[in-house]
């Protein structure tokens, strides 16, 4: 049983437009027929995407080496891109603490991360999957 879960978050660089969103459900299409990330029973989670946010789960390290290239080469056939500088990798899990191999997308190594903000939720590294809501505004 493996115990770390890495999570990468990944910005694409512009907002699609409607036509384009269909072309992303083929980046989901593709991760999930590669058969790696994480899953639920048989329901795949290992990427959740809202609008141009990406959020790849996987339970490996070399899983995510994998997802992180199925990523890139399908952005490259529909002429987009990743911001790798607005990407991280960030450890879940009870190693959560061990050093491990850069993690690359494209030619460039992603930072590790203690903590990372997604759609305002602030999710946190640790033995286990931790979220603060302490930096997160509310409109009513």
């Amino acid at each position: 049983m493996l115990f770390r879960y890495n999570v990468v978050l990944d910005r694409v660089v512009y907002y699609p437009p409607p036509c384009m969103q269909s072309t992303l459900m083929g980046l989901l299409t593709n991760l999930k027929d590669a058969g790696l990330g994480c899953w639920l029973g048989n329901v795949f989670v290992g990427c959740i995407m809202y609008a141009h946010d990406i959020v790849l789960i996987s339970p490996t390290v070399h899983s995510l080496e994998i997802m992180l290239d199925v990523c890139s080469s399908f952005v490259l056939e529909v002429d987009m891109r990743f911001n790798s500088s607005k990407s991280v990798v960030m450890h879940v899990g009870a190693h959560f603490k061990l050093p491990c191999e850069p993690v690359m997308l494209g030619d460039k190594p992603l930072s590790f991360v203690n903590e990372a903000e997604y759609l305002g939720v602030c999710l946190l590294s640790g033995s286990k999957f931790k979220v603060s809501l302490q930096s997160a505004s509310y409109e009513m």
